[in-house]
């Protein structure tokens, strides 16, 4: 779906509830909101900010932390374990396909590795 400075984009459900809205602002930052989650997205092009509600402390883990003030968890995989490595850490949620290029395969390998040989925790 394009975005554009002059025009909100919505997406509508089957029933006619905005489900999200995206919009360019003068600056270039794009913001996406789902006012049904009440969580705000920006990117300005390099780094992306999430503003989300109090529910969801603690109940998220992901690319953008656990949400919980605790650092020292952020970098938990989707099987529960901390790891150290940012790159290891991504790659873990990285989508392997014939189409995946770059370090991602290898990051997740070595994650799994170190995984298997007892060298991370489990959250």
């Amino acid at each position: 779906t394009p975005v554009s400075k002059n025009h909100m984009t919505e997406l509508y459900d089957e029933n006619g509830n905005t489900l999200a809205q995206m919009y360019a602002l003068p600056d270039g930052e794009v913001r996406f909101y789902a006012p049904q989650q009440d969580t705000e997205i920006q990117f300005d092009g390099t780094a992306v900010k999430i503003n989300a509600q109090n529910s969801y402390r603690s109940e998220v883990l992901g690319l953008c932390g656990t949400f919980n003030t605790q650092p020292v968890d952020d970098f938990t995989t989707p099987q529960g374990y901390i790891l150290q490595n940012p790159h290891e850490f991504a790659a873990t949620y990285a989508l392997e396909d014939s189409s995946c290029q770059g370090p991602a395969k290898d990051y997740k390998a070595r994650a799994q590795q170190k995984i298997a040989g007892g060298h991370y925790t489990r959250n």
